[in-house]
C-alpha cells in the first residue's frame, strides 16, 4: 500500500498582508498623534493648515511609510524668524546657502531679516516678486511700523519630537498591534495555514 503524505502550509501572502495592516494602524495612530501635538503647539492657524499627512506605502513591497509635511508657515511658526530664530535647525544651513535666502544679509544664524537687492527673486512661498532694492542690506527688525518682524520659535515639531523619543508611545503601540496581529493569527488559524 502506498502511503499517503499530508502538508501543512504556510499562507505566507495573507499573513504578511495581515501584520502590515496591523502595523498601518499602529502607524497611523502614531503620525495622528505626533501631528495633532505639533498642530495643538503651533501658534496661528495658517500655520495649522500649512501641516500636512501623507501616506506613501508601497503595498508591492510591504513598506510603510508616512510623514508630515510642515510648509513654509509652519516652519517659520515652530523654529522663529529673523534674529529670533531657534538657530538649532538642521535645515538652516542647507537654507542659508541656497537659492531662497537673501544675499544681502548676513549668514550666521540667528541673522536679522534685511531688505534684498533690486531686482526679481523668488520668496519661501515659491512666488517670484520684485524688489526695489531701497532697503537692500538694512535690518527690517529695526523699523519700527515694517509688517516684516521677527519671530519666535513656537517649537512646535522640536517639542513633539522629543516628546516621543521621551515617552515609550512607539513600543507601546508596535506592542499593541502586534499582540492584536497574533490574536488574529489564533483565533482563525485556518486562515493562514492549509492542510493538505
Amino acid at each position: 500500500m502506498k502511503k499517503m503524505a499530508k502538508c501543512l502550509r504556510l499562507n505566507r501572502e495573507t499573513l504578511v498582508a495581515e501584520y502590515v495592516a496591523h502595523m498601518g494602524r499602529c502607524i497611523d495612530r502614531l503620525l495622528d498623534e505626533y501631528y495633532r501635538e505639533v498642530a495643538g503647539a503651533l501658534r496661528s492657524e495658517a500655520a495649522r493648515g500649512d501641516v500636512q499627512v501623507e501616506r506613501l506605502d508601497s503595498a508591492d513591497k510591504a513598506h510603510l511609510v508616512r510623514r508630515l509635511v510642515a510648509g513654509p508657515l509652519a516652519v517659520m511658526d515652530s523654529w522663529g524668524t529673523g534674529s529670533m530664530m531657534d538657530t538649532g535647525n538642521p535645515a538652516l544651513p542647507g537654507y542659508i546657502g541656497g537659492p531662497l535666502y537673501n544675499p544681502a544679509r548676513g549668514t550666521q544664524p540667528g541673522a536679522p531679516i534685511t531688505g534684498r537687492p533690486e531686482g526679481p527673486y523668488v520668496n519661501i512661498f515659491g512666488e517670484t516678486v520684485v524688489s526695489s532694492g531701497a532697503m537692500e542690506g538694512l535690518n527690517l527688525e529695526a523699523f519700527p511700523g515694517l509688517p516684516i518682524r521677527p519671530r519666535e520659535p513656537s517649537y512646535a515639531f522640536q517639542n513633539a519630537e522629543k516628546w516621543f523619543a521621551a515617552s515609550r508611545r512607539v513600543q507601546e503601540e508596535i506592542e499593541k498591534e502586534t499582540e492584536g496581529f497574533w490574536g488574529a493569527v489564533r483565533e482563525n488559524p485556518a486562515r493562514f495555514m492549509t492542510f493538505g
